[in-house]
C-alpha cells in the first residue's frame, strides 16, 4: 500500500482497518450527526484526538471506534 492510500481519522485509526468504517457505519471524518469526534478535534484546532491533552475522553467512550478496554489502557498510562 502506498503512502498516499493510508488515511488515518481523527480517532487515530487506519480507516480502511476501522470495523465501523468497513461496514459503512462510520461516515468518516467530516462533521457528521453520528460521531462527534470530527468537530470536537477541529473546535479544538487538532489532527487527531490523541493529540487533545483530554483524551480519551467520555466522546471517545460513547461514540468512537476503539474499544474502551484500550482506552482505559491509554488513560492509565498518560502522566
Amino acid at each position: 500500500m502506498a503512502n498516499n492510500e493510508l488515511k488515518i481519522g481523527v480517532c487515530g485509526l487506519v480507516c480502511s482497518k476501522c470495523p465501523k468504517y468497513v461496514i459503512k457505519e462510520c461516515p468518516g471524518c467530516q462533521p457528521n450527526e453520528v460521531c462527534p469526534l470530527p468537530v470536537c478535534a477541529k473546535e479544538k484546532g487538532l489532527s487527531y484526538c490523541f493529540d487533545c491533552k483530554e483524551f480519551p475522553c467520555q466522546k471517545n467512550y460513547k461514540k468512537g471506534p476503539i474499544v474502551s478496554e484500550l482506552l482505559d489502557h491509554w488513560k492509565g498510562k498518560k502522566s
